[in-house]
């Protein structure tokens, strides 16, 4: 499955990664490399869109505007950190939220097997059941 890639859904990835590592998302998506946790959160965001969402290295370059193999780098990065325990179920709840955030992006309806998400009255998302409600 692959979500197509646009800038809502990256901004969405930005501000989970963000979140997830206490960073301002402003030094996340800065010009420059920033903060050490600020290029780690840029650099699970990618690791986000490239194994979660399907992008290509080059469709997640292009959309936050670095290179390539900025994106391939930061892909290494992060699966060498997944081997701590905390680290990889940090990224394993990201992932489903990634998949979320998709979703609330407007993306769910387009794309077929997308798992339906919807909105408490708290507005957490919440993953409602399998394939696009089918």
């Amino acid at each position: 499955m692959t979500i197509p890639p646009s800038r809502t859904v990256w901004d969405a990835l930005v501000a989970l990664a963000a979140t997830a590592l206490d960073v301002p998302t402003a030094e996340v998506g800065g010009p420059t490399r920033g903060p050490a946790r600020a290029a780690l959160a840029r650099q699970l965001a990618y690791y986000l869109a490239v194994t979660t969402l399907g992008w290509t290295a080059s469709d997640a370059a292009r959309i936050c505007g670095r290179d390539r193999t900025s994106v391939s780098h930061a892909l290494g990065l992060i699966e060498d950190r997944r081997d701590c325990p905390q680290f990889d179920a940090m990224v394993e709840r990201l992932e489903g939220a990634a998949l979320a955030a998709a979703g609330l992006a407007g993306v769910a309806d387009s794309v077929p097997g997308l798992p339906v998400v919807a909105r408490r009255a708290s507005r957490t998302p919440v993953l409602l059941t399998g394939p696009a409600g089918r």
